[in-house]
């Protein structure tokens, strides 16, 4: 059975913000972040050169932060494909010299 999928990250903000804020995310910003500012869909943007940036609307309290990326999944798919194939590997590996016949000397 598969693990449940981590929630997505929310911070809830403190004080209403003025028309016109965003918030700053200290996390390295890539094309498959994504947002929402209390149930609605938000801009992201990169902001102070690589970190993650939210518009948000007046009076906004909650933020809600996604990362979805295909490269990433496809990436990750053949890391674990390449290492469930060197675990093999490792495994035929030590269980080869026991099953080879003794030569006679």
């Amino acid at each position: 059975m598969a693990a449940p999928p981590a929630p997505d990250p929310t911070a809830q903000l403190a004080s209403s913000p003025p028309a016109g804020s965003a918030l700053i995310v200290s996390e390295n910003y890539f094309t498959g972040w994504s947002a929402s500012v209390d149930g609605k869909a938000a801009l992201t943007d990169r902001v102070q050169y690589n970190l993650i940036g939210v518009q948000l609307p007046a009076n906004a309290k909650q933020v809600t932060l996604r990362f979805d990326d295909a490269a990433y999944e496809r990436g990750k798919t053949i890391t674990l494909i390449a290492l469930a194939l060197s675990l093999v590997l490792v495994a035929v590996g030590f269980a080869g010299p026991m099953h080879r016949p003794q030569q006679a000397t």
